[in-house]
């Protein structure tokens, strides 16, 4: 019907005479044959959703009531409250944004969708797998076995009313020499307050101080920025916690090339494991998880080598990061320039060289030639 339709009109503006054709510009006859012959030919298709969708609505109420029963009722006044609630919020929602002036636009949207949906996963499966390890849930189907103690560190930080000791002790006698080791591998040496981040670490602290056999981490550094959760990796897992085992989950990819071994889990499933580098080379998702933050990865090596010089200050972070910034800046504007440059260029050499055929053509051309 498209093509039918595309036809129809190009043969019906041939035929137009002088009078009409100033009535109906080239661009209103380029529209008929681009997007009406085009809503056309789509207009059945979408002409049948409208009944089919009802159908399909009522087929599908229709199995539940037979499959379900009753219990199928509450699911569905949940489904219409929803959707009749949804219409009052969402203008609400869009007077809120008016009035904070909050920019959302598409690609705002979609960004944080994607975030939120590769995240939904491993949040829900992740506690889960610890609380196998902690001995909180039953196996239904195999057995773990676990050998000594265990220290567990959230990612939501617990903390008891009492002084910073208190917490770190958590009723074990006091040793100075492993006081002060939780203490400075958990970089609170320098500073202690009450902010969330200071929680982590004195939670963490705890940890360390009980000196146990095996190490459980759930996404332990998230809550602190990422100079301080370097030096957390750096201190507490690589240097005071090496000879213990550690299981550190994280969506952190610059720490996971210094861990022994990797395990990628996938739907409840762990998909693959093995060292950094085996998995670096497999062409698998763990691969395009770690190129997706290829971009950080000088900011990263800075915060490494900070973190191995002792007399590094707040001043000389900043003067690197600013250097970075504006390298970046101006290697974003060389490459904006050059693209618009040669894009101008190539315009430029197209139009002239379709300009000097159309010129140079024979008269032959413009009698067989129609002007649409």
């Amino acid at each position: 019907m498209r093509l039918a339709l595309m036809v129809a009109v190009y043969q019906k503006q041939l035929k137009l005479s002088s009078l009409r054709r100033r009535r109906h510009s080239t661009g209103e006859i380029v529209n008929y044959i681009a997007v009406d012959a085009y809503r056309m030919g789509e207009f059945p298709w979408w002409l049948h959703s409208t009944w089919s969708y009802v159908l399909k609505l009522f087929l599908a109420i229709g199995v539940l009531f037979w499959v379900v029963g009753l219990g199928a009722l509450p699911g569905l006044i949940h489904f219409l409250i929803c959707g009749t609630l949804n219409v009052p919020f969402a203008k609400a929602l869009q007077k809120c944004i008016l009035f904070k002036s909050v920019p959302l636009n598409a690609s705002t949207i979609f960004m944080v969708l994607a975030s939120v949906r590769s995240m939904g996963e491993p949040v829900r499966m992740i506690p889960e797998v610890l609380n196998v390890f902690l001995l909180d849930d039953e196996l239904k189907d195999d057995e773990v076995d676990v050998f000594g103690t265990i220290a567990y560190v959230s990612q939501t930080a617990w903390i008891q009313s009492g002084r910073v000791r208190d917490n770190i002790l958590y009723g074990r006698p006091m040793d100075k020499t492993k006081y002060k080791n939780a203490i400075k591998a958990c970089a609170l040496d320098k500073d202690i307050d009450s902010f969330d981040h200071e929680k982590q670490r004195i939670q963490l602290a705890r940890a360390v101080y009980s000196d146990t056999n095996i190490y459980l981490f759930y996404d332990s550094f998230s809550a602190v920025d990422a100079h301080t959760s370097a030096t957390l990796c750096h201190e507490c897992v690589m240097a005071t916690l090496a000879k213990k085992i550690v299981l550190l989950v994280t969506h952190q990819v610059e720490f996971l090339s210094e861990v022994d071994k990797i395990l990628v889990m996938e739907v409840g499933h762990v998909t693959q494991s093995g060292s950094y580098e085996s998995l670096l080379t497999a062409g698998t998702a763990f691969e395009q998880l770690v190129h997706a933050h290829r971009d950080t990865a000088v900011s990263t090596y800075w915060l490494t080598l900070g973190i191995q010089m002792p007399n590094i200050t707040n001043g000389m972070l900043i003067n690197v990061y600013t250097t970075i910034s504006t390298f970046s800046a101006v290697f974003v504007y060389l490459r904006s320039f050059s693209t618009a440059h040669m894009g101008l260029k190539a315009s430029k050499a197209f139009f002239s060289g379709f300009n000097d055929a159309i010129f140079k053509v024979p008269m032959l051309f413009f009698d067989s030639t129609p002007a649409g």
